[in-house]
């Protein structure tokens, strides 16, 4: 048994078993590895416990709203509008009511018994659980979108051109002050 690893491993381009297991697996860096994996690992059961996502599609949905929430406050002041109360807890409210889908979807899924019909079991809140999952991170890349089409950015990337077609322009809304000077 000893041979092939040796064999395997040096026909994966290492010198030997030593090397392959400071390349792969960092023994000296054991320690930090380890506490670096537990902190995660924990933030990730949490994370799933308590909001019933998985880690990787949390991360997901949090870059997509901070980046909507960046370029719509970037768009706004390229259109002349200065920051409003209105505008910035428009994104807050939205990312709430997501929050509150997926929770309670979550909830559903987990707590209510679902028993088989005709020997088979299909859990619809799982279903309406993944389902909220794939609806918000598609809105979220929507309202990206839009706000990408607000910045003009369209002109610079083929792919935006191309889904622009798709967005709905919304008329801008005059600020507070033009309406006060018309």
């Amino acid at each position: 048994m000893k041979t092939l690893m040796i064999k395997l491993v040096s026909a994966a381009g290492y010198r030997d078993t030593n090397h392959f297991i400071d390349s792969a697996f960092h023994p000296n860096l054991m320690g930090y590895g380890a506490g670096i994996s537990a902190f995660f690992a924990g933030l990730a059961y949490y994370f799933n416990a308590v909001f019933g996502i998985v880690l990787p599609v949390g991360l997901a949905i949090i870059a997509l709203f901070i980046l909507e929430f960046y370029t719509g406050l970037k768009a706004s002041k390229k259109e002349g509008r200065k920051f409003d109360s209105e505008l910035f807890g428009k994104g807050w409210f939205k990312l709430f009511i997501y929050m509150l889908m997926i929770g309670i979807s979550h909830a559903l899924a987990v707590n209510v018994p679902i028993k088989p019909i005709f020997g088979t079991t299909f859990n619809l809140y799982e279903w309406l659980h993944y389902a909220f999952y794939n609806y918000i991170i598609i809105n979220l890349f929507w309202s990206n979108l839009e706000n990408f089409k607000r910045l003009g950015w369209t002109e610079y990337l083929p792919v935006l051109k191309k889904l622009s077609k798709y967005i709905k322009d919304e008329p801008i809304k005059p600020n507070n002050q033009e309406q006060n000077k018309s």
